[in-house]
């Protein structure tokens, strides 16, 4: 064998693993590369079934001081990954990371990164996808947050993306405070503010038929009919 060679510790026989690592107390496996530089994996795992799972973790504490992590990863590179998930499935669902928990405060997958400066992410997720999310976070619950943020949510670059679309709307948005720019209705109608001073609408055609002035002045393009 020659030297970085991986050393085979479980064969299959008829989708059955022969081998297995099985501990009580402490840690089943522990990966850890050092190397300084290039591309280095702490644990790596590869499966090429239709639903296989390149690593799967497992954890099942049951005390209720500790703390259990299916997969947990560390990686203390400027551009590494604590936990690194690749899926090549060509359609279908195919995820890069998946997790799981039924603890009532558990975390399906959770990221942390160190890093003070510069573009640390907890969890990145990418996908090439038109119809795939780079990070996709679903909670069955009835009145469950699918993602919670503790800080807070940017886009990567300014006014290149949408929040929702025509078929994928939010049911309700709260917010304390909101700034806008234009304030577009699905109907065509659209605010938008007076480059002088004070706020317009435009109706579907593009035609300014009204104006709201900085001094409470309201002026319209028609009539004031009370019909109503």
């Amino acid at each position: 064998m020659a030297d970085g060679d991986p050393i085979e510790i479980g064969k299959t026989n008829n989708g059955t693993v022969l081998t297995k690592l099985k501990s009580s107390s402490t840690d089943v496996f522990i990966g850890h590369a050092t190397a300084t530089d290039g591309v280095t994996s702490g644990l790596r795992g590869r499966a090429d079934s239709h639903m296989g799972r390149g690593v799967f973790g497992w954890a099942t504490a049951t005390g209720g001081g500790d703390h259990a992590y299916g997969v947990q990863g560390e990686s203390k590179s400027p551009i590494g990954a604590g936990v690194y998930g690749l899926a090549s499935h060509t359609d279908g669902c195919g995820y890069g990371v998946f997790g799981q928990t039924k603890s009532p405060n558990g975390h399906g997958v959770y990221g942390e990164t160190t890093s003070r400066s510069g573009l640390g992410s907890g969890v990145s997720g990418y996908s090439p996808s038109p119809d795939g999310v780079g990070v996709y976070a679903n909670n069955s619950a009835a009145n469950g947050a699918g993602l919670k943020c503790r800080g807070h949510a940017l886009p990567a670059f300014d006014n290149s993306y949408n929040c929702g679309n025509d078929t994928y709307r939010w049911k309700l948005v709260r917010a304390k405070t909101v700034t806008s720019g234009d304030l577009v209705f699905e109907n065509g109608y659209r605010f938008t503010e007076d480059k002088h001073s004070g706020i317009l609408l435009f109706n579907k055609k593009g035609e300014r038929i009204a104006r709201f002035d900085s001094k409470g002045n309201l002026h319209i393009k028609g009539k004031i009919i009370q019909d109503l």
